[in-house]
């Protein structure tokens, strides 16, 4: 679905990297041969301010947000799985990163923190890390993008899967706070790329 996230759940999540189809299968196991070796989120953003919007917005600042932006949302991750309870901290981390589009699956995957089979998961639950492949559009209103997701920090025997984000302005968030979101956008739609057509269609996500 372009509209939203199609994942319901974090098992579902951290299957197919943050976000997919209910009905996608599982992700093949690890293999030296075909995962690649996991990246930091710090390394995107280590020179790169993603506090504005620069004159050129190229694929590093791109990068560089939506590894800030993965780093939001694992913090909510990570303050329900040390507290056992869905917080009012934890809420503000997710509504700080995504849009009313966005959000009530993002809200369901952070519940689904207290359900999940915790030897499926990392403690504490790493960051999802994210390669950017390639942008579609990119402008200081909308930016639709194709990358690599990698959930093993959260889903140690997941594997990287391709997918399609569509990012808008932070301000544009359920509660903008650059206090727990720094970057100066939020996450708008994603979903899993499986087929040629579902890369086609990212051009149509910023009209």
């Amino acid at each position: 679905m372009v509209g939203g996230v199609e994942v319901r759940g974090l098992l579902a999540l951290l299957l197919v990297g943050a976000c997919g189809s209910p009905t996608s299968p599982p992700p093949p196991a690890d293999s030296a041969a075909s995962v690649p070796e996991r990246q930091t989120a710090a390394a995107a953003t280590t020179t790169v301010d993603v506090r504005s919007v620069p004159p050129t917005i190229d694929l590093s600042y791109v990068t560089a947000v939506v590894a800030a932006i993965d780093h939001v949302e694992a913090e909510a991750w990570r303050l329900v799985q040390a507290t056992g309870a869905v917080t009012v901290e934890a809420v503000a981390f997710v509504e700080s990163s995504a849009t009313a589009a966005a959000l009530d699956v993002r809200m369901s995957t952070l519940a689904s923190v207290l359900t999940v089979d915790p030897s499926l998961v990392s403690h504490p639950i790493g960051d999802t890390v994210t390669t950017v492949e390639r942008m579609a559009a990119a402008s200081p209103e909308c930016i639709s993008l194709i990358g690599l997701r990698d959930s093993r920090g959260a889903r140690p025997t997941s594997a990287p899967r391709r997918v399609a984000l569509r990012l808008r302005p932070a301000a544009s968030a359920k509660r903008p706070d650059t206090r727990l979101n720094p970057s100066a956008f939020a996450i708008d739609a994603s979903f899993v790329i499986e087929a040629a057509e579902d890369e086609q269609a990212v051009v149509t996500l910023c009209p």
